[in-house]
């Protein structure tokens, strides 16, 4: 495994290799196989979760000194893309059932990880504003 990446070999660290970008390429994949599948096949190891040591701000693709604008589009689509209810609504019936389970909780934590990022993202602002 890639030391930056321990759940995926094949991915190279690189200045224009971001985890966003990562996941970015990673979700089409997972869309792309979503589209073709008949009946429930996708498993967890399909679905391209952000591991757990990257940042909630690698999640949504910006850094802390981006844009307020920026982030919050950022965090919008981001939200849309993990909010439990839609992405069991794109994906449900394509999960297979041992994995089912496991996925949505993983998906609700990665809906849970964004959404403290919009915490975060409207505290800071906040705070310039005061």
């Amino acid at each position: 495994a890639h030391p930056h990446h321990p759940y995926r070999s094949d991915v190279i660290e690189s200045p224009t290799n971001s985890f966003f970008g990562w996941q970015q390429i990673e979700w089409e994949k997972f869309q792309r196989l979503a589209n073709q599948v008949e009946g429930p096949t996708i498993a967890v190891s399909d679905v391209p979760f952000l591991p757990p040591f990257a940042t909630t701000f690698d999640f949504i693709g910006v850094d802390r000194i981006s844009s307020k604008e920026k982030k919050r589009q950022n965090i919008r689509n981001a939200m849309m893309r993990w909010h439990p209810d839609k992405f069991f609504q794109a994906f449900g019936s394509k999960l297979h059932p041992n994995d089912k389970a496991e996925i949505m909780t993983k998906v609700k934590e990665c809906f849970q990880r964004i959404n403290a990022t919009r915490d975060i993202v409207d505290f800071d602002y906040s705070l310039e504003v005061n």
